[in-house]
């Protein structure tokens, strides 16, 4: 629920380097809640405590044994022939977004498929924002998508699979069409070397 365009405090806050919130600055903090809070705050991020506290509890169910499970489903994903039918990365894929949102709080349908966005495993379920709906609203024979809808994992993976379908016959993967509209979408440029894109 924050901005996320190029220039966004989002944005400014993922180039930070040294990035304040590494794995080892908060492994050993007593407090993370506490810790994390004033770190978004100053950096203009909204939902700090909410993020502090939801932070703290994945963190716990991560070495209570949830790093097993995130791992494996790791290397699967990226194990994926490039070349495999579609339907086996899909399930793949939707699998472990599944795990995802029903292990770790803070995490519906659009949080965990960026969670594998961002670490590059996937291809085919893309994060449903309003860059997307507005783009797919545009359409000739506009996809009928109810925002308030995409909270549901049912309804969310029904027209996650219907872009799916689209992509198909457009002959692209549905993470870059995700790719082209969030470019699109940005009145600032993003640099292509940036760390964030």
């Amino acid at each position: 629920m924050q901005k996320s365009g190029p220039n966004s405090p989002l944005s400014r806050f993922l180039r930070l380097d040294p990035f304040p919130l590494r794995l080892e600055n908060c492994v050993g903090e007593p407090e993370l809640a506490g810790f994390v809070t004033p770190i978004l705050s100053a950096n203009g991020l909204r939902f700090g405590p909410t993020i502090g506290r939801r932070l703290e509890a994945n963190l716990r169910w991560l070495n209570d044994g949830g790093w097993s499970h995130v791992e494996d489903q790791f290397s699967v994903l990226s194990r994926i022939p490039r070349n495999a039918p579609d339907a086996d990365p899909i399930r793949k894929e939707r699998h472990a977004v599944r795990l995802v949102v029903m292990m770790m709080e803070g995490f519906g349908p659009k949080q965990a498929r960026n969670l594998w966005q961002c670490m590059g495993v996937t291809r085919y379920e893309i994060p449903l924002d309003s860059r997307i709906t507005k783009w797919l609203w545009a359409l000739p024979n506009g996809l009928d998508i109810v925002p308030e809808g995409l909270q549901r994992p049912a309804y969310y993976e029904k027209i996650e699979s219907h872009i799916q379908r689209l992509c198909e016959l457009a002959g692209a993967f549905p993470c870059e069409f995700d790719a082209a509209v969030f470019v699109s979408a940005d009145e600032d440029e993003w640099p292509e070397d940036d760390v964030v894109w």
